[in-house]
């Protein structure tokens, strides 16, 4: 049987406190925050033939669950605003505001019970909430640019995260009316 020693247990000691703060540093941080991109259906956009399609994508990092293992909902994604940035090709950009959510005061959020509501264009293509670890479409849309070149279309969406509003931003280049980018 060996004995443990003043000093091996003065390093047992070390390593734990070491560890104990980078776990409580990790914790102070919070969660990662979640990402929005934007993904187009269409390959080829026409302003003779409907415009593009596309999904916004939100994807939020997966957290681990306390123990027993039940999943913090503050840590999910709750959609409160999408806003639309058209540029054209000339460089001129008009905002146009798309999608506006509210959530029901009873129960509050966050609630498993929370209930959205969605208003504004295209409201029912809305999937206001995403949790953690999936890739969600929270908005699907469809525009038709009215003139053929490159242009940037922005969405910023507000939401909940982590019991605070955050705005998460994506940009997407189409080449309308003209091939597609190799």
């Amino acid at each position: 049987m060996r004995r443990i020693t003043p000093r091996t247990l003065g390093g047992i000691a070390l390593l734990a406190t070491l560890l104990g703060i980078s776990v409580a540093s990790v914790w102070a941080e919070g969660p990662p925050a979640p990402e929005l991109r934007v993904q187009v259906t269409t390959h080829n956009p026409d302003p003779n033939n409907g415009g593009f399609d596309s999904i916004l994508l939100v994807s939020v990092p997966h957290q681990a669950p306390f123990n027993p293992p039940r999943f913090n909902l503050l840590q999910s994604f709750v959609l409160q605003s999408i806003d639309l940035t058209q540029t054209a090709p000339d460089g001129t950009s008009t905002t146009s505001h798309l999608i506006t959510c509210t959530l029901s005061s009873s129960p509050a959020y966050p609630s498993r019970n929370t209930v959205s509501t969605c208003t504004g264009i295209f409201a029912s293509r809305v999937l206001s909430r995403a949790y953690p670890g999936p890739d969600t479409g929270v908005y699907w849309s469809g525009f038709s640019p009215d003139t053929n070149g490159r242009w940037t279309f922005t969405f910023s969406v507000t939401c909940l995260y982590n019991n605070a509003p955050t705005t998460l931003t994506s940009s997407v280049h189409l080449n309308v009316g003209q091939p597609p980018e190799e």
